[in-house]
């Protein structure tokens, strides 16, 4: 059972990743200069800053795009075999559950139902064996973005010196307009976007 909370695991830590850096970029395709990067700092909905990004933060920012690319695509063949973990791990909890209830009243699970137990529980574990390199690869690539993103924010951390802000977002050649929409929760907390 261990493996099935890798599949849990890998795509909560995309997803908090990707909450962490709430960044709001179309894909680059790299064109352009450093002047057609742009990041817009908001504070309470307000634009407070529009910087332009340098060549190593536009480096970064790229870096950190190609890897979220990589990982779409490492993601995309867990999709397929997402629901099926999920209808077998409901199976697994449903008997569990009428395993623990039959125990209460009889002393001693019925074997029928701890024969299906351990049925599914080797469906589970077989489906993460033959996936296992895949979620080793996302792993990987997680931590590729999560250490490209720690570079692209460190190398703005400079430009931001002395900003009030609670979101940024940033222009490419790709995306020159602002996508920014403000909301309540907006004012009350600090992201990237």
């Amino acid at each position: 059972m261990k493996k099935t909370l890798n599949i849990i695991a890998v795509p909560a830590m995309l997803i908090l990743g990707a909450l962490s850096l709430n960044l709001i970029a179309a894909q680059s395709n790299h064109a352009g200069t450093s002047g057609t990067y742009r990041m817009l700092a908001y504070d309470q909905c307000e634009l407070v800053a529009d910087i332009p990004l340098n060549r190593l933060q536009v480096q970064h920012y790229n870096e950190m795009q190609d890897i979220e690319v990589k990982i779409h695509l490492a993601e995309q063949p867990l999709h397929d075999i997402e629901a099926q973990i999920t209808a077998l791990s409901r199976q697994l909890e449903e008997l569990t559950t009428h395993t623990k209830l039959q125990s209460l009243s009889d002393w001693q699970p019925n074997s029928d139902t701890m024969v299906k137990i351990n049925s599914i529980s080797e469906q589970i574990e077989r489906i993460m064996d033959e996936h296992q390199p895949q979620f080793d690869h996302l792993e990987v690539t997680a931590s590729e973005i999560e250490q490209a993103a720690n570079r692209f924010e460190h190398a703005i951390n400079a430009s931001l010196d002395g900003l009030t802000y609670q979101q940024i977002e940033i222009l490419t050649p790709n995306k020159p307009n602002s996508r920014f929409k403000c909301t309540h929760s907006e004012t009350a907390k600090s992201s990237i976007n």
